[in-house]
């Protein structure tokens, strides 16, 4: 199973499309700061995370929640909004905005000898990427 996270209008074909809101193509209506959410430990493949952590309460939890739900070896998506950047502020819903680093304290092997590591899930970042006012980031879940 791959889940779209935080949904909205972008709904994807062959994916379990989440958002709070009741809209066309959305499977799951779930308010994402309610812990746990509705699927069992290792059942997704893929997480997509498009523009909805910058809305979610605990960063931390909700990682922890996504390593929870992904498969050893599964991949999250994920694209955030640049700190004190255009899409940090714009929308007032924003909790957050994001580094090149934030990811870092949740994958060990980006950090040295003696990692800073929060949550209980550990990743290891794939990619990073820089889109102007948003950030791009695939991590791995590790075991």
């Amino acid at each position: 199973m791959r889940i779209n996270l935080g949904a909205g209008l972008d709904i994807q074909a062959g994916w379990v499309n989440v958002d709070r809101q009741q809209r066309p193509g959305v499977d799951v209506v779930w308010d994402l700061d309610v812990l746990p959410w509705p699927w069992t430990d290792g059942e997704a493949t893929e997480i997509r995370a498009l523009d909805i952590l910058e809305h979610l309460d605990d960063m931390t939890a909700t990682m922890d929640e996504c390593w929870r739900v992904l498969q050893v070896g599964g991949m999250m998506r994920v694209r955030v909004p640049v700190a004190g950047g255009p899409n940090h502020y714009d929308d007032p819903t924003h909790k957050r905005g994001f580094t090149p680093n934030s990811f870092n304290y949740y994958c060990p092997a980006t950090q040295g000898d003696n990692p800073l590591v929060y949550g209980r899930g550990r990743w290891k970042l794939v990619r990073r990427q820089d889109q102007g006012a948003n950030l791009a980031f695939v991590l791995r879940r590790l075991s």
